[in-house]
């Protein structure tokens, strides 16, 4: 029980550094918010595209997957 909480606490964590991180970034460098805005549309355009092909829970299982497949490519054991 402790694992999962201790879990939770790091995830919120990590999404709070990235909001604060993404802040510091766009501050630093403005010109890269048209870019930023760009990826996003890109990103709701293939998702919307995904859930049109395959529905919404196919669409989940696939982002699921993905992440899955980016967080163990770069684990060693």
């Amino acid at each position: 029980m402790l694992f999962v909480i201790r879990r939770i606490i790091g995830t919120l964590l990590g999404i709070v550094v990235l909001m604060f991180l993404g802040r510091f970034i766009f501050a630093t460098f403005p010109e890269l918010v048209p870019l930023w805005e760009e990826a996003k549309s890109y990103a709701v355009y293939l998702f919307n595209l995904s859930v049109s092909k395959i529905g919404i829970v196919g669409t989940v299982i696939l982002i699921v997957a993905a992440v899955s497949a980016a967080g163990v490519a770069g684990v060693r054991r």
